[in-house]
């Protein structure tokens, strides 16, 4: 039988353990009232509204603070927006434009600035902008996408 924290509250109490700090150090670091903290691990609440502030505040992996996946002290985790159209990637890259039913993957890479992912031939395809200092030679400022 697994000990893993199953709660909210259970994984807040052993990332507080874990860094050593204490309810009133992490409030004050993750700008969360003290006694929200404290409700939460008293509590073993599931759920806390403003998760991914008290995630960053103490630099944990909000996945892991949230669902109990991955590692706890794994905070740069990187979401990758699925988009499927090119009107939708359009948005996207000119308006940082996402819809609220938009799918996202959850990596550890940085791909780099504008990245997203898209279905091509039953696989995952992760793109981002080009970095102009990479390919100094073509500077598009924008990708290339076909539709079939």
């Amino acid at each position: 039988m697994s000990d893993a924290p199953k709660t909210l509250g259970e994984r807040l109490d052993l990332a507080l353990s874990t860094l050593k700090l204490s309810q009133l150090q992490a409030s004050l670091a993750a700008g969360v009232p003290q006694a929200t903290i404290s409700h939460l691990i008293r509590n073993q609440a599931r759920t806390y509204k403003n998760s991914r502030a008290l995630a960053e505040g103490l630099n944990i992996n909000h996945d892991w603070l949230v669902y109990g996946r991955g590692g706890i002290l794994n905070p740069t985790v990187h979401y990758v927006p699925v988009i499927y159209e090119y009107f939708r990637l359009r948005l996207y890259q000119s308006e940082n434009f996402l819809e609220d039913n938009t799918h996202f993957l959850v990596t550890e890479h940085d791909y780099g600035k504008g990245m997203f992912a898209t279905n091509l031939n039953d696989s995952i395809l992760i793109c981002s902008r080009q970095n102009e200092y990479e390919y100094p030679v073509r500077k598009t400022g924008f990708l290339l996408w076909t539709e079939r």
